[in-house]
């Protein structure tokens, strides 16, 4: 999960697992290229996830041109079958949700269009213990100086 100050209050955390930069994703096969947030905002929707860190962004930036869904599955259909020219999310995750969505993640293409960068971090209830919080920490950092940790970020 990214780890916002919106955020902060509500969890305990545990990480960070990695960075990622939030970015806006095209179709592979369009052909207009989106490369600043004056393209994006012109364009003739978004597609954003409501209430994630990035719907809060471009809300502030003033877009107007957001179609928001509850799933960032759902974003990425809307994005396939031609419902919104760009999308927003993490350039660590696309290849899975498009995946989720039913697609390749050849089919989209990440734009020159980055809004922000995040730390994603395990989320834990607010009730979850200290001991408990650097139980699970001590065991990500050992996962973290393990040759497989830095596998599966490749």
């Amino acid at each position: 999960m990214a780890r916002t100050p919106a955020r902060e209050e509500k969890y305990r955390w545990v990480g960070p697992l990695l960075a990622d930069r939030i970015v806006m994703f095209q179709r592979r096969s369009d052909q207009k290229l989106y490369s600043t947030m004056i393209d994006a905002r012109n364009a003739s929707s978004v597609g954003v996830t409501r209430d994630y860190p990035e719907h809060a962004y471009l809300l502030g930036e003033g877009f107007t041109n957001l179609k928001v869904v509850s799933t960032p599955e759902m974003m990425v259909r809307f994005l396939m079958n031609y419902r919104t020219p760009l999308i927003v999310g993490g350039g660590a995750v696309i290849a899975d949700l498009a995946q989720h969505a039913g697609f390749q993640r050849e089919q989209i293409k990440m734009t020159e269009i980055e809004l922000f960068r995040v730390d994603l971090y395990i989320a834990l209830s607010k009730d979850t213990s200290d001991s408990e919080v650097e139980r699970w920490q001590q065991a990500l950092d050992r996962f973290k100086a393990n040759a497989a940790y830095h596998a599966l970020l490749v």
